[in-house]
């Protein structure tokens, strides 16, 4: 029969609780990264929602015939888009 000392004994008690608040940790971690990334993609679809993603709205536009025009702007900000719906290559969305 193995017998163990009080103090051992309470050494390794004291380290299976020590694991036990550690997973405790993780888990809490892990919980909280979670809500953390399913917040992130609830933000993610809301941004993709039509009216987020369409660029060009109600947009009345003149041109005389034979006049120079240049569109101007950033990066997907809807020059090639606008393009393309004049000249009917666009479909446009209801």
């Amino acid at each position: 029969m193995q017998t163990l000392d009080i103090d051992d004994l309470f050494e390794k008690m004291n380290k299976e609780m020590k694991g036990l608040s550690e997973d405790k940790k993780t888990v809490k971690r892990l919980r909280d990264d979670l809500e953390k990334k399913q917040k992130k993609e609830a933000e993610l679809k809301k941004q993709r929602k039509l009216d987020n993603i369409v660029c060009l709205k109600d947009i009345d536009i003149k041109i005389k015939k034979g006049s120079f025009v240049c569109i101007i702007g950033k990066v997907g900000s809807g020059k090639s888009s606008l393009l393309s719906a004049l000249i009917g290559d666009l479909l446009p969305v209801p």
